[in-house]
């Protein structure tokens, strides 16, 4: 009987699992059909390209003009003909499509003057993996990343309502700085760490105007916080300036206050992360434990007109797939966990 019940259970599982992929394709399909009859795009050729990041909660797809510079991978692993259009899809866990039959597609229907005359845009489409729940934006342009956009940023797959702060503070990429050990290489790229550096982007999320200092740490600091230790950062500008002061930042979301902040030499500190999975659990504890603690004394002393950040300020950690790791005499690049190239400084 128990035997019986098992398999009546595991049959169920799979017809759930199958109803809901076939679910998601589904949907898919409904976004690319919404955005073909869009006229969006004046190029025959369309790109679907999935995000090669793990969303805990939800699959993150890039609609646009294929671009045969601008893909993930040479060659898609299925291509489908949508209405008027034909549609390559970029999936990272599936097989490429063989060289010649794409070739011949693009040879036949990408039209290089396209990139002149396209109207330069790009759709997101964000669909929950356990639920029905789903959105389809249309970007300002082709080169916008899912964490510029307020509505990604703000989504969320449950039904509880996001607590938003005065200040959102974004961050990337990093680049890991090394001792010059003699024997350094890619096989051993995750050893003796002396301190990292990130540039992070600072937005104003109210409807007034903004005091934040960055770059002044009397006013605050980014710090690092793994259990009793802390890493704490220095800033210098990077871009924009150093008060957010005007409604701009309200209505165009693209604009922000751009910072490097660059770590203390903490050896101690950096000996603590697992070395044999240095890369993966450092972007885990920036992801979890990366804050910008504003000092409200000297905040409120200023006597600046505008608001000010309080509390503890979470840094969001847009999904990190690309960093460098640089030492006295060379840079290695890392791109979605693997090595990608070795340069000499």
């Amino acid at each position: 009987m128990e035997i019986k019940i098992l398999l009546i259970t595991t049959v169920l599982f799979f017809m759930s699992c199958n109803n809901q992929k076939q679910s998601h394709e589904e949907d898919l399909m409904n976004a690319i059909i919404e955005v073909i009859d869009s006229n969006a795009f004046p190029e025959k050729i369309i790109a679907v390209i999935k995000s090669e990041f793990d969303y805990e909660d939800y699959h993150l797809y890039r609609i646009r003009g294929f671009r045969d510079y601008m893909t993930p991978d040479p060659y898609p692993y299925k291509i489908k003909e949508i209405k008027n259009k034909i549609v390559f899809f970029y999936f990272s866990e599936e097989e490429e499509l063989a060289e010649e039959p794409v070739d011949k597609i693009i040879e036949e229907h990408y039209d290089y003057d396209y990139y002149n005359i396209n109207s330069s845009t790009a759709f997101f489409f964000v669909q929950c993996k356990t639920t029905g729940k789903k959105l389809l934006h249309h970007a300002v342009n082709e080169y916008m990343q899912p964490y510029e956009i307020p509505e990604i940023r703000d989504f969320s797959c449950s039904s509880g309502l996001i607590k938003k702060q005065s200040i959102e503070v974004i961050t990337d990429f990093f680049n890991i700085y090394a001792l010059d050990y003699q024997g350094l290489g890619s096989d051993t790229i995750s050893k003796h760490p002396k301190s990292i550096d990130l540039v992070v982007y600072v937005y104003n999320r109210t409807d007034s105007c903004l005091f934040f200092d960055g770059l002044n740490t009397s006013f605050g600091k980014f710090m690092l916080i793994k259990g009793n230790d802390t890493l704490q950062f220095n800033p210098s500008l990077y871009g924009g300036s150093r008060i957010i002061d005007d409604s701009t930042f309200v209505e165009d979301p693209e604009k922000s206050l751009e910072l490097r902040i660059e770590s203390d030499e903490n050896l101690s500190f950096f000996n603590k992360i697992n070395p044999n999975h240095f890369h993966e659990d450092l972007i885990s504890l920036i992801r979890d434990s990366l804050y910008y603690i504003p000092n409200q004394e000297f905040y409120e002393s200023s006597n600046h007109q505008c608001i000010s950040p309080k509390g503890k300020i979470k840094v969001f950690t847009a999904p990190i797939t690309a960093y460098r790791y640089t030492t006295p005499n060379y840079v290695y690049a890392y791109g979605n966990g693997k090595f990608l190239w070795k340069d000499k400084r």
